[in-house]
């Protein structure tokens, strides 16, 4: 691992070096942000469209990234998964999709509605191997556009305590395109100047393949337990 650092640790590579296994869980390799608590933040205001319960280290991150320029798109699993299919009856995916549809451009837009055939077909998304989700289930926490330089990318919130999912690691392995963008922001209860660590390593940390072929053998044995449920 290669580390650029934009301003001194003060003698905590070791929390930092905590704080990288507990948020990937060995799973994937990917750009951290990690920044102290101390330094940021929740004295921003919530887009009216997002009304919704954010919690204090999604505020914090929101702050973190407007300062940097960017505006911030709360992608609610709920109002996700509506996006580009359900907008006529869930007026949050009508908002969210409104604004996906504004920043991003349209052919990575159609990338983030699109549903494959399996999930499409699938009566529980158990019955999907992970390969075949769609963009749109389970993605990062936001969406953040620098409508200035027209960059965007996709952020995972993880608070001081907070560890990667399968899904969400799935999700930037399998499921987003290479040529987007990805980060994790993880604060941490510790004072130091924030940090940007950059990996050089895989995508695909060492404890991926095993976990995925677990979730293949759950989605074998759901599909085989449907005929039966089904008295056939």
């Amino acid at each position: 691992m290669s580390r650029r650092l934009l301003s001194k640790m003060n003698g905590n590579d070791l929390n930092i070096s905590k704080c990288i296994k507990r948020v990937t869980q060995g799973m994937i390799n990917c750009d951290l942000i990690i920044v102290s608590r101390s330094n940021l933040s929740e004295d921003i205001q919530i887009p009216k469209y997002f009304p919704g319960s954010w919690n204090k280290y999604e505020k914090e991150a929101a702050y973190f990234y407007k300062k940097q320029g960017y505006d911030v798109i709360r992608l609610e699993h709920f109002a996700s998964c509506g996006v580009g299919e359900k907008e006529d009856i869930f007026e949050d995916s009508k908002r969210l999709g409104k604004l996906l549809r504004e920043f991003l451009p349209q052919e990575d837009y159609k990338k983030y509605i699109y549903k494959s055939e399996q999930c499409r077909e699938a009566v529980a998304l158990n019955g999907v191997y992970p390969k075949y989700y769609s963009l749109s289930f389970c993605p990062p926490d936001f969406l953040v556009v620098n409508k200035t330089s027209s960059q965007w990318k996709f952020v995972e919130v993880k608070g001081p305590t907070d560890k990667l999912h399968f899904r969400q690691a799935n999700w930037y392995i399998n499921l987003m395109p290479s040529n987007w963008d990805y980060e994790i922001f993880a604060s941490l209860n510790k004072e130091f100047e924030e940090i940007y660590i950059e990996n050089d390593l895989p995508k695909k940390g060492n404890i991926f393949d095993d976990l995925y072929a677990e979730k293949v053998r759950e989605s074998d044995k759901f599909n085989n337990m449907i005929p039966k449920r089904q008295g056939s």
